[in-house]
């Protein structure tokens, strides 16, 4: 590989300019390619999964009722350390939460309101 030949040329670590420029342009050539690849492997991923999910519907139907599985919130504790696991509950804590995070504190300035962190 012609990276390894310029790394490991004689000169003991020291390159010249003309050896610098070359070691750049060939690493950010392969990054290139690594970041094509990448996005190659990506596309096919996806496709085979389009694909097994218009002719295999039980495999991707049994895929996405596992994300969705996965993906949610069975169980959450209350500002008192009490666990909450009815949907009712949950909802009204995230309806809390939001409440308290979008309202302004009593007696604040219009600049403390929108002070962006």
């Amino acid at each position: 590989m012609a990276i390894d030949r310029l790394l490991h040329s004689p000169g003991m670590g020291f390159l010249d300019d003309q050896t610098k420029d070359e070691l750049l342009t060939l690493e950010n050539k392969r990054n290139v390619i690594l970041c094509e690849r990448e996005e190659l492997w990506r596309l096919k991923s996806r496709a085979i999964w389009l694909q097994c999910g218009d002719e295999n519907t039980k495999n991707f139907q049994a895929y996405a009722k596992g994300r969705k599985f996965s993906n949610s919130i069975w169980e959450l504790s209350s500002a008192e350390g009490e666990p909450v696991s009815s949907f009712d509950g949950l909802a009204d804590m995230g309806v809390r939460y939001f409440g308290d995070l979008f309202t302004a504190q009593p007696g604040a300035t219009i600049a403390e309101v929108i002070r962006v962190a």
